[in-house]
C-alpha cells in the first residue's frame, strides 16, 4: 500500500468520522477511551471473581449475614434478635480488654431489624444479592439527588473503598 493510498484511507475514515459526530477524533482521544473500556472491564471482572470467591469460602455478605439476616430470621420466629448471651460476652472481653471474638451480632435499632424481615424470607444468597443491589442503588440514587449527572464522577465513586464496604463486596 502506498503512502498516497495511507493517506487517502485516513482522510476518508476522519471525513467520515467528522460527518458523523461533528469532529474528527484524535489519537489521544482513542488511546483514552479504549484505556477507560478496559480499566472499566478489568474492574467488572475483578468484582465478579471477588463475588465467586466469596460465597465459595462462606465469607459472602458475613456482615450482613450476622446482622440483619439472622436477626430477621430471629423475629419471624419469634425471638430475640439481639442475642444477650453473645452481647454479653462481647462486652465483658471489652471491659477485660480482650479482642472481641464470636463473630458478628445485630445491634441496630429495632426498626432497622424490622426493615430487614422480608431479605430473612428469603434464602440467604438471594437475600445477600438482593442487599448489594439495593445498597449499590441507593449509593447511585443518592449522588444523582445531589447533582451529581456526570458517569465517570458515579462510576468512580461506586467503586471507592467506602462504597464497596457499604455494600458489603469487602469486609
Amino acid at each position: 500500500m502506498s503512502d498516497r493510498s495511507v493517506r487517502h484511507t485516513l482522510a476518508s475514515v476522519n471525513g467520515l468520522a467528522e460527518r458523523r459526530w461533528g469532529y474528527a477524533p484524535r489519537f489521544g482521544d482513542v488511546v483514552l477511551r479504549a484505556g477507560a473500556v478496559i480499566l472499566v472491564g478489568c474492574s467488572v471482572l475483578l468484582l465478579v471473581a471477588m463475588f465467586s470467591g466469596g460465597t465459595r469460602n462462606h465469607a459472602f455478605q458475613l456482615d450482613f449475614k450476622g446482622d440483619l439476616y439472622d436477626a430477621g430470621r430471629a423475629i419471624v420466629n419469634g425471638k430475640n434478635p439481639y442475642r444477650p448471651g453473645l452481647l454479653e460476652a462481647q462486652a465483658a472481653a471489652v471491659r477485660a480488654g480482650l479482642p472481641i471474638a464470636g463473630g458478628a451480632s445485630p445491634r441496630w435499632p429495632p426498626p432497622v431489624l424490622l426493615a430487614g424481615v422480608p431479605l430473612s424470607l428469603l434464602p440467604f444468597n438471594v437475600a445477600g444479592w438482593m442487599f448489594m443491589l439495593l445498597s449499590a442503588s441507593a449509593i447511585i440514587l443518592g449522588l444523582l439527588l445531589l447533582g451529581v449527572r456526570d458517569w465517570r464522577c458515579i462510576a468512580l465513586a461506586s467503586l471507592s473503598w467506602p462504597a464497596l464496604l457499604v455494600c458489603g463486596w469487602v469486609t
